[in-house]
């Protein structure tokens, strides 16, 4: 059982990073829609994960979406320790 946890968990790993590298791919081609799409998965894998969080507010608000843009980062903090939450809104 806990060999089957662990299958899982790397599954789980392996598929955010996968995600992470198209989401980040998808922002630097400014496609914001796919970017979105890739951010939210992200987020579904790792929600205590603060960049997806950011990225997808970027994304959201780049096509103009600001009340989205606005609930990702609300999410963000929601979900996400505050220190690290800063860390991955720093300039």
């Amino acid at each position: 059982m806990a060999k089957q946890l662990a299958g899982k968990e790397e599954d789980i790993d392996a598929e955010w990073q996968v995600t992470g590298q198209r989401a980040m791919l998808a922002m630097k081609e400014k496609d914001w829609h796919g970017a979105c799409t890739h951010l939210r998965r992200g987020i579904e894998l790792k929600p205590s994960f603060p960049r997806g969080y950011v990225g997808l507010s970027k994304a959201l608000a780049s096509i103009g979406d600001l009340g989205g843009a606005r609930r990702a980062i609300e999410d963000g903090l929601h979900r996400c320790e505050d220190h690290a939450f800063a860390q991955a809104t720093s300039v």
